[in-house]
């Protein structure tokens, strides 16, 4: 590896797809490769709950990050930063099932290594029982694909001005009761004329009960609190601190993927959530940190999309590229184990050049790839789609930054390496993964 890249201690990833590229087993493999004795920190800098991140140790032991840092099994701290949407409850639950683990080297109580930023936003059972609402009302015909997290309710709250919690209320148990009240009262009065007007099921009742209960509060403050006091909530100024350590290595992970961005995704079937380096880049220039960085994306040998919305290159046949993955039929392990149901089926694709050269243009600095599942679709001869034929214009959400992508059906497979299609998309090769662990990964020198 060249001289530069072995002095680099700081790491940022991106998904460069619709999700699912395999960005916790970079992660994992990345703190492993670079550690180098000091404190290690994986820095959540977009997204929320709804992220699925599955890491795979070479004796077996398995878990799918939600919220904790993907290198969190490898020794790694936790930073939730304040571009993170954090959900307490559902944190509660992946930490029980991370202490739970088989792992030969105790994590201890995996709280205790998490510190997060006091301004972060924080999604309630209010924020996703609206978000489940608003998508049973829709329809089956007219979903968005939503995960039913309540990350896009949450961040839109807070920019309509509507009540919100940063993590830094938790502390304060009068003012989060006083606070969730307002929440659970400006969603029940939002969404009541939807509710009545629906074809009413089970599944809707059971979430519009939630903001109709006024019990529900008291269990949310005393939960809440309860996570609050077993992480470390800190300041502005905390990374600025890590990252002057001699000896630290910090991975930004990102979370979904590019063509789900909330700016160069295709809307609606978007993420509430900027999937570009901007985020981690902001970070990285508020702590005045002005050392070497890798910014990496991830991409699977073939293309996959979770739910709603257009992936030209889908087939059916191809859905047995799935057959023994992690995300396909749900969460296997952590808190969103249920989320397969609300996000829709997953299915599988040819790897797009067309999106994956939309999603490099947009991503921001790209150092390089690292291509994951090569033991599933040969890195050698892998089949690409190079062009539509009877286009559509597909508009990105932000037509005032982004350029209006032609999509339509494959006109043309062409059989590339991973260094061509690299090559095809202005980037180079940094490491393929020929299987599931950090010990399955190759370099590229």
């Amino acid at each position: 590896m060249p001289q530069q890249q072995e002095q680099a201690r700081v790491f940022v990833i991106a998904g460069l797809g619709y999700g699912d590229e395999g960005k916790g087993t970079t992660v994992d493999w990345l703190a492993r490769r670079h550690a180098t004795g000091g404190d290690v920190v994986c820095v959540r800098y977009n997204g929320g709950a709804q992220a699925a991140h599955n890491v795979v140790l070479p004796e077996g032991t398995h878990h799918t990050f939600s919220q904790f840092g993907s290198a969190t099994l490898a020794g790694s701290k936790t930073f939730l930063s304040a571009h993170m949407v954090v959900n307490p409850l559902a944190m509660l639950v992946e930490s029980d099932v991370l202490a739970g683990l088989p792992h030969p080297i105790s994590i201890g109580d995996p709280l205790a290594r998490v510190y997060v930023d006091e301004a972060a936003l924080v999604t309630t059972r209010f924020h996703i029982a609206a978000n489940r609402v608003r998508e049973l009302v829709r329809g089956a015909r007219h979903t968005h694909g939503s995960c039913g997290m309540g990350v896009h309710e949450t961040r839109l709250d807070y920019e309509l001005g509507h009540p919100s919690v940063a993590v830094g209320t938790l502390r304060h148990p009068k003012r989060l009761r006083a606070r969730l009240a307002q929440i659970q009262e400006q969603k029940r009065v939002a969404l009541n004329v939807a509710y009545s007007q629906a074809l009413q099921s089970q599944a809707l009742e059971d979430e519009f009960s939630m903001l109709r209960d006024e019990g529900v509060v008291d269990v949310l403050v005393d939960r809440m609190t309860r996570w609050a006091e077993r992480v470390t909530i800190v300041g502005h100024g905390w990374l600025e601190e890590h990252l002057r350590k001699p000896d630290s290595l910090t991975i930004f992970e990102g979370a979904q993927g590019m063509l789900l961005d909330q700016t160069h995704g295709f809307f609606p079937h978007v993420t509430h959530s900027d999937c570009t380096f901007a985020n981690a880049d902001a970070l990285l220039a508020e702590a005045t940190y002005d050392g070497p960085v890798r910014r990496y994306g991830v991409t699977r040998t073939y293309q996959t999309r979770h739910g709603a919305g257009p992936m030209p290159t889908a087939r059916p046949e191809l859905d047995v590229l799935l057959a023994h993955d992690h995300n396909h039929t749900g969460r296997s392990s952590g808190p969103g184990a249920n989320l397969a149901g609300w996000q829709g089926r997953m299915c599988a694709g040819e790897l797009d050049l067309v999106t994956a050269r939309h999603a490099v243009a947009h991503v921001g600095q790209l150092d390089g790839i690292v291509f994951t599942h090569a033991d599933v679709v040969d890195p050698e001869q892998m089949p690409v789609c190079v062009g539509y034929r009877d286009d559509r214009e597909l508009l990105p959400s932000n037509m005032a930054t982004s350029e209006a992508v032609k999509i339509g059906q494959p006109s043309g497979v062409e059989m590339m390496t991973i260094h061509e299609f690299a090559e095809q998309v202005g980037s180079r090769v940094v490491a393929a993964s020929h299987g599931p662990t950090h010990e399955h990964k190759r370099e590229t020198r």
